[in-house]
């Protein structure tokens, strides 16, 4: 079920924390997110991270895995998509 409230003030770029996005050719605002974090490996530990961007799902209507999507400048694919059943999605990326 969507919300019915008008959530684009979540997505801003101009008065919030949103950041530039392009898809289709359709610049949009997500929310952009590049958290590091620990990962065990085998006999060592690494760092990395797993970039992704929460979206308003109608901007994003159709995407699926490995396409593409240029946040703030830098190409990515779309690893994943997780829509949550609000109108809003976090897509997983890899740069491309």
């Amino acid at each position: 079920m969507s919300f019915q409230e008008d959530i684009s003030l979540f997505f801003d770029a101009k008065s919030g924390a949103a950041v530039s996005a392009v898809f289709n050719s359709t610049a949009i605002s997500v929310l952009f997110d590049d958290e590091h974090y620990a990962a065990s490996g085998e006999g060592a530990d690494i760092s990395t991270s797993q970039p992704m961007v929460t979206c308003r799902a109608q901007d994003v209507a159709g995407i699926e895995q490995g396409d593409s999507i240029t946040v703030d400048g830098t190409a990515y694919s779309v690893a994943d998509v997780q829509p949550d059943g609000t109108g809003v999605m976090v897509l997983i990326l890899q740069e491309a």
